[in-house]
């Protein structure tokens, strides 16, 4: 089964009704071209303008009970296509940048807004939308299951995951901008890495900052019985004005999910909590002036077992754990990466050359690293300590070593970044990486 989807890579007019009318005559002709689905430039309600004044860009704007969505809602019950239709919506705080999916009933399927607006420019003056969304589309023939991101949103990884994880295998995508070989490549990969189809439907040349290049990627990048792989693209369109018509093979990208091994197969979710933190954080080296920070750090580096009481603070001051931190970056061997958050330092890793509980010879920097509690498991702590043996071999040394009690959760941590188990107690395991 094929879906045909009309990319209207048309100029805008000039007011709402002119785009109305310019809209209503290139849908007629996507659907003389056999077409599913015709799909809209980004925000044709206006050409995308997005004016920098509060009430020009309201009254700019436009409502879903609007003549100009009501009349492409019937226009889809007319010609028995699906219309996606994009518009400057009305909104508070502030307007959307929004598409909607009436299906060749008229029916409203889908209604999604831009959720990563360029607010650095001009969509400052935008509200974001608050999710993506998977709808079923009766295309007559079959169910296909639609989503939706629009410009920008091509450039974050996530937009077409989350659209593929809730089951879409085809992607619409409204833009506005310059289609360059970045761009482009963006959205290759983005159909590559979910298996999805993706059609993008740009202004064209003649519209300022646009100059076509509408694209349909497959999803399909290779077949069983074919040697070598294939050209997702389907369809790239010239400069010019024009409708484009991408013939999408639905039964050859279904096959290829079923047995293909990208997508959502071999993700391992729990170990990208990172992904979905706000934490937002940088390492980078310990100044002179933050010395003083490392007591704090080696204090809350002391393994406390389940139910014990904490020391008192001043043990840090002890003799045997002065050594971790006295006249630190003098000495040997003394280095240390620090957790940036925004100015405040949430966790530390060091490193010098001393006769600590890990100390395996002169030429063998130790470990210390600790974190704030509320900083923990958040894979922050792997960060500094991948980050330091990176800067100990750039430094020259062989090796470098720890110890850390056997009841303590970082194990798994230091295995997991090379560290192995050189010798034991009762109590410790002294852990060596080699570099």
């Amino acid at each position: 089964m094929n879906l045909k989807i009309a990319l209207l890579q048309i100029l805008p007019g000039n007011g709402l009704e002119k785009q109305f009318q310019i809209g209503k005559a290139a849908c007629k002709k996507a659907k003389a071209m056999d077409a599913d689905i015709a799909l809209f430039p980004e925000m044709w309600s206006d050409g995308y303008v997005v004016p920098q004044d509060e009430k020009a860009i309201k009254d700019l704007s436009v409502g879903t009970d609007s003549d100009f969505i009501q009349g492409f809602r019937r226009l889809a019950e007319e010609l028995q296509m699906a219309v996606g239709i994009t518009f400057l919506e009305s909104h508070e705080p502030k307007p959307r940048n929004s598409v909607i999916l009436f299906d060749r009933n008229g029916r409203e399927v889908l209604h999604y807004s831009k959720v990563h607006t360029c607010a650095f420019d001009l969509e400052k003056m935008l509200s974001p939308g608050e999710d993506f969304f998977v709808a079923d589309l009766d295309i007559g023939r079959d169910i296909v299951r639609i989503g939706s991101m629009i410009c920008f949103d091509r450039e974050f990884p996530e937009s077409a995951r989350i659209l593929m994880l809730k089951g879409a295998e085809v992607i619409l995508a409204p833009n506005a901008c310059p289609m360059e070989i970045n761009r482009l490549s963006a959205l290759r990969t983005r159909a590559y890495e979910n298996m999805i189809a993706i059609a993008t439907c740009n202004y064209p040349d003649g519209q300022p900052d646009c100059n076509g290049h509408s694209t349909v990627f497959d999803g399909v990048a290779w077949l069983r019985e074919e040697p070598g792989v294939r050209d997702m693209c389907i369809l790239e369109a010239p400069e010019e004005e024009g409708i484009y018509v991408a013939d999408i093979d639905l039964d050859l990208l279904r096959e290829y999910r079923a047995n293909e091994v990208m997508g959502n197969k071999y993700r391992h979710p729990k170990k990208y909590e990172v992904l979905v933190s706000d934490y937002k954080y940088v390492i980078r080296g310990l100044r002179k002036d933050e010395a003083g920070l490392l007591k704090n750090f080696l204090y809350e580096a002391i393994f406390l077992p389940k139910g014990a009481e904490p020391p008192a603070r001043d043990i840090v001051e002890k003799p045997e754990l002065r050594v971790y931190t006295d006249d630190f970056g003098t000495r040997k061997g003394d280095n240390c990466l620090v957790a940036d958050f925004g100015g405040k330092i949430v966790g530390a890793v060091w490193t010098r050359i001393m006769d600590d509980y890990g100390h395996v010879d002169d030429e063998t920097p130790s470990f210390a690293i600790s974190l704030f509690k509320e900083y923990r498991r958040q894979g922050i702590g792997s960060q500094l300590m991948v980050r330091m043996l990176e800067l100990l071999k750039r430094q020259g040394y062989k090796q470098a070593s720890l110890a850390v009690q056997k009841a303590n959760y970082a194990v798994k941590m230091y295995k997991k970044v090379g560290f192995k188990t050189v010798d034991e107690n009762a109590e410790e395991y002294i852990m060596v990486c080699r570099l």
